[in-house]
C-alpha cells in the first residue's frame, strides 16, 4: 500500500494537468511507485559511480525512475508560458520540488541520522541523466549538467 499526503495534490506540487504538475507531483508519485520494481543492475552500477556512494542508491534510483516515468507521461504543451516551453516548465517544476534552504549544521546532522542525497544534487543528477534536458535547454557539450554519459535506470 502506498499512501500520499493530500498536500501533494495541491499547489505548488499539483496545479492541474499541465507539465509542471507532472514534473513535481507526477515525478514524486512515480518515484514511490518505482520502488516496487527491481532496477537493471547495470543501471544501478552506473548511478552508483555517478553519485560516488552506494549508501543512498535506493533513493537515487527512485529519483531517476520517477523523473524518467513522469517525463514519458507528461502532456505535450504547445507554446510558452512565462517565456518557458512545456518541457522547460516540467524540468523547472522538478527542480522546485526539491528546493530547500538548510543550514550546514542541520545538513550534517541529517546526514548522520539517515543519509539522503542533498536536494541540489538530486536535481542536478536527475536532469544530467535525462538526455532530453540537454536538448530542452540547449546545453552544449562539456557543461556541468551535460557532460558524460547518462545513467538510465530502465
Amino acid at each position: 500500500t502506498l499512501v500520499f499526503a493530500a498536500g501533494l495534490l495541491q499547489p505548488p506540487f499539483y496545479s492541474g494537468s499541465g507539465p509542471g504538475s507532472y514534473g513535481s507531483a507526477g515525478a514524486l508519485i512515480a518515484r514511490e511507485l518505482s520502488k516496487l520494481i527491481e532496477p537493471v543492475p547495470a543501471a544501478t552500477e552506473c548511478l552508483e559511480k555517478h553519485m560516488g556512494t552506494r549508501e543512498t542508491l535506493p533513493d537515487d534510483v527512485a529519483d531517476q525512475a520517477g523523473l524518467l516515468f513522469a517525463w514519458i507521461a507528461r502532456p505535450k504543451a504547445p507554446g510558452r508560458i512565462g517565456g518557458f516551453t512545456g518541457d522547460q516548465r516540467f524540468l523547472l517544476a522538478w527542480a522546485q520540488t526539491w528546493c530547500e534552504s538548510e543550514l550546514e549544521v542541520a545538513a550534517r546532522e541529517r546526514a548522520r541520522m539517515r543519509p539522503f542525497t542533498p536536494a541540489r544534487r538530486r536535481v542536478n543528477t536527475g536532469v544530467s541523466n535525462l538526455p532530453e534536458f540537454r536538448k530542452v535547454f540547449a546545453c552544449g557539450a562539456g557543461l556541468p549538467l551535460s557532460s558524460g554519459p547518462a545513467c538510465r535506470v530502465w
